[in-house]
């Protein structure tokens, strides 16, 4: 996301033209704690790079996937946790097919099918970012080989042999996989495209009632990946800072019926009768996701709009529609939980998730425009909605801890695990509602004559908001960020705070925290890494010797080869054409 100046405000900071990342604006080397900071970056930056590469390493030494599956009760826990997180808002897998097949698969594991093992390993996947046991970080770095093996499997020559509707369900669920462990997640555009031109060429954008006669769950299977398939495309559009290369126009295919999935099998005759769309179901909420499609959609097209912003009353129209949705997906949530008792009752990680999808889009909307209403009153409604949405993003409500056998000290409920540990839009949530609080503090600050005890008290909500992205980016770091940039980035924007409210100049206070940041995130990763060491088996390298770094110097490889290199090098930024959508210089030059 477009900064709009935010780093500019903070002392020895500065923005570098079309460099999109925020850099300090005086050559550290002249002083002892300047080069401090530096050294601590470059070793972070050399011990991130050897954290990335133990896992690719692991997978090489061992390819075989048909092995890959873990134990009967490991696996039944990581299942069921897949189906507790994504299912509910991207439908791909049919929950009693798969169950059944399932259990076909521990009778006869040999037996089994290529693509249901990776549905399987690639659906546990997604189930280890939930998972809290002592051995949770193994089985996500497990989960990474399993994601490698689907990518292998799918990427094989053998294209026309992957047209069908299982290489469909690999493709989305590889795609949420490498988003959730960041697996070259920043590239899922490019890797959705494809999906979507799949789907395309297997004629998924045509209504089933056009096509050749099929059952219906196959009808209603094709119906929920279309609509999955396009909210991938949509959600990684807004990310990458790309366009979505899809109209209203290009497809026909219907809504899902509003049923569960234990209303269809394969032995069902004739259409499938959905029930009111009062009435919640397992497909209630992809359809609510899809009804704001075309709104998030004009929203991702003002971002990327080449010859100019859109009017103010464009913004204003698409921002309102968008608001009116997000209330009216919360009373109905509301009206559903109030006449069902506890277990049937739509989860707070579920409701999460769905408020989430779409209200990143109002804060994308209103974003250039609460810039410029910092200064011009005009606007000032776009800024209201852009703090509000920022610290609505920030707070959502606790959700529901794991069952409990797997509560332990230190557990987390499942929203808190997913913001911790999950990529995807979760890394830049930190950002985005970073940059948009202490905006506005900054503007209090300034709006502030009296610098009165009261003025500072009404702002420390605001404080406190900055201090926990600030505590959440450590404690990614801790589990799985090896990007140390933004928890220093985001500790100098607190820092110039309170050095301004202390009526203090902030130069000296920011070197400071930067050092501390810095010495903080490399002990961080140096004992993760320790961890890692501890309960992964070295690799033969095969010259009788261990290694755990993995070939090419511990440097970057495989899929993951675009690291979002958040370091205070310069030169090693992308092309500046290369971008985050939530990136300086990506979208609406204001």
């Amino acid at each position: 996301m477009h900064s709009y100046g935010v780093f500019d405000k903070v002392a020895l900071m500065r923005m570098d033209g079309d460099d999109p990342s925020p850099t300090f604006s005086h050559d550290l080397e002249t002083s002892a704690i300047g080069r401090h900071i530096v050294q601590l970056t470059e070793k972070c930056k050399s011990l991130a790079r050897t954290v990335k590469s133990v896992p690719y390493t692991q997978w090489l030494a061992n390819p075989n996937f048909r092995g890959a599956v873990p134990s009967r009760a490991m696996a039944d826990i990581l299942v069921d946790l897949y189906f507790r997180t994504s299912e509910s808002v991207y439908r791909i897998l049919h929950i009693p097919s798969f169950r059944q097949e399932y259990e076909l698969y521990w009778q006869n594991p040999n037996a089994a099918s290529p693509p249901f093992i990776l549905k399987l390993l690639l659906a546990m996947s997604i189930g280890t970012l939930l998972y809290q046991g002592r051995d949770a970080a193994h089985w996500r770095s497990e989960a990474m080989k399993w994601i490698f093996a689907a990518q292998a499997w799918l990427s094989s020559p053998f294209e026309k042999a992957r047209l069908h509707t299982s290489a469909i369900q690999l493709q989305c669920l590889l795609l949420l996989a490498r988003q959730d462990h960041s697996v070259a997640g920043d590239l899922v555009w490019i890797s959705a495209g494809s999906l979507l031109r799949t789907a395309l060429q297997m004629g998924y954008h045509r209504d089933p009632e056009v096509l050749p006669k099929m059952s219906a769950l196959q009808a209603e299977t094709r119906r929920r990946l279309w609509a999955t398939i396009l909210e991938i495309n949509l959600q990684s559009a807004l990310d990458s800072g790309m366009p979505l290369l899809l109209s209203l126009d290009d497809f026909d295919t219907e809504p899902p019926a509003n049923i569960d999935d234990a209303d269809m099998s394969e032995s069902s005759v004739g259409p499938v009768i959905a029930k009111s769309i009062t009435i919640f179901t397992q497909t209630s909420i992809q359809i609510a996701l899809l009804k704001s499609f075309p709104l998030r959609l004009e929203v991702v097209r003002f971002a990327n709009n080449l010859r100019g912003e859109p009017s103010y009353d464009d913004v204003l129209r698409v921002g309102s529609s968008l608001s009116k949705a997000l209330k009216e997906n919360s009373s109905f949530i509301s009206r559903v939980n109030q006449s069902r008792e506890s277990p049937a009752r739509v989860s707070q990680l579920q409701q999460n998730l769905f408020d989430l999808s779409i209200r990143r889009f109002l804060l994308l909307v209103h974003r250039p425009f609460a810039a410029k209403g910092l200064k011009d009153p005009h606007y000032y409604f776009s800024r209201k909605m852009c703090l509000e949405t920022a610290v609505t993003m920030l707070k959502y409500p606790c959700s529901d801890y794991p069952p409990p056998g797997m509560v332990s000290d230190g557990t987390r409920d499942d929203y808190a695990q997913l913001k911790t540990i999950s990529g995807g839009f979760f890394k830049g949530i930190m950002v985005h509602v970073s940059m948009v609080i202490f905006a506005e503090l900054w503007s209090q600050i300034e709006e502030d004559i009296t610098f009165s005890e009261q003025g500072k008290a009404s702002r420390e909500h605001l404080k406190q908001c900055l201090r926990e992205v600030i505590t959440l980016s450590a404690n990614r770091i801790a589990e799985v960020e090896n990007n140390i940039k933004g928890n220093l980035f985001m500790s100098l924007l607190m820092a110039q705070i309170d050095a301004m409210e202390e009526g203090i100049d902030p130069g000296a206070s920011v070197l400071d925290t930067a050092t501390k940041s810095a010495d903080r995130c490399y002990d961080l990763l140096v004992a993760r890494y320790s961890n890692m060491n501890d309960s992964i088996p070295p690799v033969d390298n095969g010259n009788g010797a261990n290694d755990t770094v993995g070939f090419w110097g511990g440097q970057d490889f495989g899929m993951d080869f675009a690291m979002q290199d958040w370091t205070l090098d310069p030169e090693s930024n992308q092309e500046t054409w290369f971008k985050s959508g939530f990136e300086d210089g990506a979208w609406w030059h204001c």
